[in-house]
């Protein structure tokens, strides 16, 4: 099961609020956290966000475009670093994954960072059976 979560966070003396998003999955047949290594890796999904095939299904054209030209500044490294901590549990991490990832009917499901200008995040998919 998953659960999902969105939403818009208000710091103290912050400038504005941050759009959330994360993620929890847990297999109830094991009683077990599921993550994003559960579905797939990271440097494959980072090489994936950087290719001409990546979707971001619930943008318009002209968001698209920008998370397009945002991406374009990101790294292979970057984006595998940020995908390689992604998910719960939080046991031994510091802070708070900046991706968190689930799968909807065979689809991989992840959120990339993004600059706040475009929404704090982006949700990437990857459906498995057409690569």
């Amino acid at each position: 099961v998953t659960a999902t979560y969105t939403g818009s966070l208000s710091k103290d003396g912050g400038a504005y609020p941050v759009s959330l998003f994360y993620t929890n999955t847990v297999n109830l047949l094991q009683a077990q956290d599921l993550g994003f290594d559960d579905f797939t890796d990271a440097y494959t999904m980072a090489g994936y966000v950087l290719s001409e095939d990546v979707r971001f299904p619930k943008l318009n054209a002209e968001e698209t475009s920008a998370a397009l030209e945002y991406r374009s500044t990101q790294s292979m490294e970057a984006l595998t670093a940020v995908f390689e901590n992604a998910d719960f549990p939080l046991s031994g991490k510091e802070t708070w994954p900046e991706s968190f990832s689930y799968e909807k009917q065979g689809m991989i499901c992840f959120s990339m960072p993004v600059p706040h200008a475009l929404g704090d995040y982006v949700i990437v998919t990857f459906d498995p059976s057409t690569k």
